[in-house]
């Protein structure tokens, strides 16, 4: 019996399909990216990805020889957020210099109290670790800023960064996280792939510990 595919397999193959419906070359060109007949590549959170220009599957490489072993699919919040990035508006991003909550960016009135509470449910595995969620950040490229015990702008895409910070938790107030967005990023990215960016990074610092 054929498993029945989720939401998130439906969603990340109709993100494929509109994709081949788009222009390779004028992606290519407008971003900067490398190719070749088979594949389109770019850097996703300081990893290598790259795109099969027949099929629309993304796969990243796992390790720094990128061996043909080492690409593996790239799953759901990784799809999306690429795909979003390279499909969404035809100019080049520009980023402002200044930075805003995603609250902020969206908009949404009352909504400050439960992103925080959303992203705060992720606090435990860093938690009494930072030194070690600071290593985590330089192994995906980050560069450290002032703010927070543990802060640093992380590189999304190579011409897109997101500034990570982390507060310990302590007898008084629970630890706590924040991602700030460039005032501009909603040009280029739709609210919920902001989400998706997040929870991968999160994902990502995980694994480096």
């Amino acid at each position: 019996m054929k498993k029945k595919e989720s939401n998130y397999d439906l969603m990340s193959a109709n993100a494929r399909k509109r994709f081949l419906h788009f222009d390779q070359d004028a992606i290519i060109k407008k971003f900067n990216l490398h190719s070749d007949p088979e594949f389109i590549y770019l850097s996703f959170v300081n990893r290598l990805y790259r795109i099969n220009r027949d099929s629309g599957k993304i796969c990243g490489c796992t390790d720094s020889r990128c061996q043909e072993a080492s690409w593996r699919e790239a799953g759901f919040n990784e799809t999306l957020a690429i795909f979003d990035m390279l499909c969404h508006g035809d100019e080049f991003p520009v980023l402002s210099g200044n930075w805003e909550s995603i609250s902020s960016l969206g908009g949404i009135i009352g909504a400050g109290h439960s992103n925080s509470t959303m992203l705060d449910r992720y606090t435990a595995p860093f938690t009494g670790k930072v030194q070690e969620l600071s290593k985590a950040c330089h192994t995906l490229g980050g560069t450290p800023q002032k703010s927070g015990d543990v802060s640093f702008l992380l590189p999304v895409f190579d011409f897109f960064p997101v500034w990570f910070q982390f507060w310990d938790g302590d007898e008084e107030y629970p630890a706590s996280i924040r991602f700030l967005w460039d005032k501009n990023t909603l040009r280029y990215l739709h609210y919920e792939t902001l989400w998706y960016i997040m929870l991968h990074i999160l994902e990502r610092l995980r694994e480096g510990f």
